[in-house]
């Protein structure tokens, strides 16, 4: 009786989760993405704000102007900035493993893959608004799936969410609805009625009636100005650049190594039958890049990354794949974090150095890497 008992313990006691899921990973992880900033005093791209008088002393749109108004009295201004300018890429990467833990029910040790791509844009462009907006729209993708259960809830909180998100950027919350759309049709397009999947049409109809909590801070986009129609074709030249480039920084050929291997684990795991992939990530991806090329100049940089990301996240070990091949999977991953964080952290000492500016000087007039000649649009695009 006791064996029987103690067998059947055994049986039903929930496994220990893997060290790629512990806590102390994922802070060493979320460590290292805020690891590049941490160095010089001011961020090189945001060292012109610090030269200009205390009445005019936020150049960015309300989000960031708030958060820095917060913090200035608690830490003084300079602090304020580089703990924003930090925290953002870690909410980002925060946001990124929720995805994946919502996802597949387990943070995957391919998730960590994505990463790198948290800090990139956001720190070296300067697209503070934007960079916070996408952060919080993936980190409402991972609430959306969290909440599938409790639809009446749900609807109730991304009115809310959906309304900050905007305020935040507009890009966020475009983002986000895009993200909800194609993953709530994915979701629809999977469910069987007497083995016969409901038409596109049905399927389009009852995601678009899922997203209605999204819809409205859709009235803010009449007084949107990201660009003109005219900015669309000219740009369609300088798109393949920005998804081939995501993770450009201060060294062309190393940056493009980097995403060869991002390409080369994507393309792996739908090769490999011993990974399957989460369909409403996937769908989600497919719908950023839609997004992507359909976008004038200048949002369509912010977006490329993150549909790069989503590929990554949607990435699962079947349950087939033996644990210690799944922790080989995270070294790798882990380990090519780490290369970023190295480089990336040494592209801004050596720009921190490089960077010698005028007290007052407009921040238009920032050097643009070598490794962004010819992919970067003009500055009133941003």
């Amino acid at each position: 009786m006791n064996a029987r008992t103690l067998h059947t313990s055994a049986a039903t006691r929930i496994p220990p989760r893997p060290w790629w899921e512990t806590w102390w990973c994922i802070v060493i992880a979320l460590l290292l993405v805020a690891a590049p900033p941490l160095w010089p005093p001011v961020p090189p791209r945001f060292q012109a704000v610090f030269g200009s008088d205390a009445a005019a002393l936020f150049p960015w749109r309300p989000a960031i102007d708030l958060l820095a108004a917060a913090l200035t009295p608690m830490l003084g201004l300079e602090l304020a900035i580089k703990a924003i300018v930090i925290s953002i890429p870690v909410l980002t990467a925060a946001a990124m493993l929720w995805v994946s833990g919502q996802a597949h029910g387990r943070v995957q040790p391919s998730a960590y893959f994505a990463l790198p791509f948290a800090y990139n844009l956001g720190l070296l462009h300067g697209f503070l608004n934007a960079t916070l907006a996408m952060a919080l729209a993936l980190g409402a993708v991972a609430v959306w799936l969290r909440l599938a259960r409790q639809p009446r809830v749900r609807a109730a909180v991304f009115v809310i969410l959906s309304a900050l998100i905007c305020a935040t950027h507009v890009l966020g919350w475009l983002c986000l609805a895009v993200m909800i759309f194609a993953a709530e049709l994915a979701r629809e397009r999977a469910v069987e009625q007497d083995i016969v999947r409901r038409g596109w049409g049905e399927c389009g109809w009852r995601a678009a009636l899922a997203c209605l909590p999204l819809a409205p801070p859709a009235l803010m986009l009449l007084t949107w100005r990201a660009g003109g129609a005219d900015d669309w074709p000219a740009s369609l030249a300088l798109k393949p650049g920005w998804l081939t480039m995501a993770l450009r920084n201060r060294w062309p050929l190393f940056d493009a190594g980097c995403m060869v291997v991002i390409a080369l684990v994507i393309y792996k795991s739908y090769r490999d039958r011993r990974f399957v992939h989460a369909p409403m990530l996937v769908a989600a991806a497919i719908g950023l890049l839609v997004l992507f090329v359909a976008m004038p100049a200048g949002a369509d940089m912010t977006v490329a990354p993150y549909a790069i990301i989503l590929a990554l996240l949607s990435i699962r070990c079947n349950a087939r794949v033996k644990l210690h091949r799944r922790g080989e999977v995270a070294w790798a991953a882990l380990a090519f974090l780490a290369i970023r964080t190295v480089a990336g952290t040494a592209s801004f000492v050596a720009e921190s150095a490089d960077v010698a500016r005028p007290v007052g000087a407009d921040t238009r007039d920032f050097p643009v890497a070598d490794s962004q000649r010819g992919l970067s649009h003009p500055p009133a695009a941003r």
